[in-house]
């Protein structure tokens, strides 16, 4: 049975988002963080989440830092919309329980205070952001999936970090196998990025890894765009620097590799193949990564 702080790193990982080219809108992740940050300074003590002045000034600083494209600073939409989520609801004011039930979409900002009170997070969540242990892990979960390139910048902002920063020397990111594996393997469709195999179990077992292109170790980065669905042979020979997926989408093979080996043929054969990719491009890899994987072909 998994933990309560599981459970919620495997809903953070699959936060519905909206996706806009290769690009995931960045609004539901970063109001998250932003009722951590106000949980942390104690500006929200009860399970009531009020959609106030402070909950969208620190939104708007997560957004400043993260936003891409035509992203638009529209906190009212993630604090509307999370309800999609099993973990956040609205809390109506007196006699407007039907009301707030059928939105379809966010109230005006004049009409909201009337008829909402605030959000509430699930009783289990609650407690586990109410500690700053589990509530630095889920932090972290939702920066590495989807603010990985801004890591750096968002564990050192102004209020909330600093459980994060105490905790480091006992805990070592282990990433967040469970949630990555799960959305890479999917995207992929359970099928080897290099050589195709796919076999899968009735159970739901696969032969197929969610393979890290930078280590986690050397990146934080959990987000599926720096993973790849690769059997265990391809997997181990990645890692090994053996292959590589390069930028234009073809697998590079080490010159180090012996064709009079039968064993080494099979991965000389990958040579200038193309890499099998996802059909969503959102979930296409990451050309930096590829990169960084192709200059370390031994």
């Amino acid at each position: 049975m998994i933990s309560t702080t599981e459970h919620y790193e495997e809903c953070f990982y699959d936060l519905n988002t909206g996706i806009v080219g290769d690009h995931e809108r960045p609004h539901k992740p970063a109001m998250l963080l932003a009722v951590m940050d106000l949980i942390e300074a104690r500006e929200i003590n009860l399970n009531l989440i009020p959609f106030s002045t402070a909950l969208r000034e620190r939104f708007t600083f997560y957004y400043d830092i993260v936003k891409l494209g035509n992203d638009q600073n529209t906190p009212l939409n993630p604090y509307f919309y999370l309800r999609s989520e099993d973990f956040w609801s609205h809390v109506a004011t007196p006699g407007n329980e039907a009301v707030v039930k059928a939105l379809s979409s966010p109230p005006t900002m004049g009409k909201l205070p009337t008829i909402i009170q605030g959000a509430a997070l699930a009783p289990d969540l609650w407690n586990a952001v109410t500690d700053a242990t589990q509530r630095s892990l889920l932090r972290d979960v939702l920066i590495s999936r989807y603010f990985p390139q801004h890591r750096n910048l968002l564990l050192n902002s102004q209020i909330a970090i600093n459980a994060i920063m105490e905790d480091e020397a006992e805990y070592q990111v282990p990433g967040r196998s469970a949630g990555f594996r799960r959305i890479v393997v999917q995207a992929y469709e359970h099928q080897c990025a290099a050589c195709g195999l796919r076999l899968r179990r009735p159970d739901g077992a696969t032969i197929v890894d969610a393979a890290h292109i930078i280590p986690f170790s050397e990146s934080q980065n959990d987000h599926p765009r720096n993973g790849l669905a690769l059997c265990k042979n391809h997997h181990w020979a990645m890692d090994r620097s053996l292959i590589a997926p390069s930028p234009d989408h073809l697998w590079l093979v080490s010159q180090e590799l012996d064709s009079r080996q039968a064993g080494e043929m099979e991965l000389i054969s990958l040579s200038n193949r193309s890499l099998i990719l996802p059909k969503e491009k959102a979930y296409h890899p990451l050309p930096e990564a590829l990169e960084w994987r192709k200059v370390r072909l031994i």
